[in-house]
């Protein structure tokens, strides 16, 4: 799996627990903490990845993180961000996941939020990307489509949803013509 496509998972993942905390219920907020780990978790073996850290196949995050951190010093970068947040949340998903002990609402609330702040602060700091700005369409490998697709998502962000109608509609025709050219006659 390339980098951007463990982007887009781990942002998929973020959605994910943020989704999860609507339940209201301790499942819920269990799932949301430990779904919002593993999107952290997986942002951190992307950023891994990218950069050529070295680690250890298995390395869990706090090894990872340390790794990073190391790196980062190396290339005088800054570290990785919000490190005790992301520690808190590992402690709340490892007690959920080992001891079936949910946190509460407004414990898991604030531990999704930690997650999406590191990653917010983390994405652009190490890929020069925005995190809001990674989305599904980032998979489309016709650079022309993703173009568009993208347009629209900015459109659409904008609240300007005609715009962002006719950006995806353009989409659709790209996809509609490169199809065209290649059937036969």
């Amino acid at each position: 799996m390339h980098e951007i496509e463990q982007l887009v998972r781990a942002r998929q993942l973020a959605d994910e627990a943020e989704r999860q905390l609507e339940r209201g219920d301790d499942f819920g907020c269990g799932l949301a903490v430990s779904v919002a780990q593993d999107a952290v978790e997986l942002f951190v073996r992307a950023l891994v990845r990218h950069h050529g850290v070295s680690v250890k196949d298995q390395a869990t995050l706090d090894q990872m993180t340390l790794a990073v951190d190391a790196w980062a010093e190396s290339a005088s970068i800054a570290p990785l961000p919000h490190r005790a947040r992301v520690q808190d949340l590992n402690k709340a998903r490892v007690m959920f996941k080992h001891t079936g002990t949910a946190p509460a609402a407004s414990d898991a609330r604030r531990l999704v939020r930690y997650a999406i702040e590191f990653l917010e602060s983390a994405c652009p700091a190490f890929f020069k990307i925005e995190w809001g700005a990674i989305s599904l369409s980032d998979l489309v490998l016709a650079s022309a489509v993703r173009a568009a697709l993208k347009l629209a998502e900015q459109k659409a962000a904008d609240e300007n949803f005609a715009e962002a109608v006719i950006e995806a509609a353009h989409a659709v025709q790209l996809v509609e013509g490169s199809l065209m050219s290649s059937l036969p006659e």
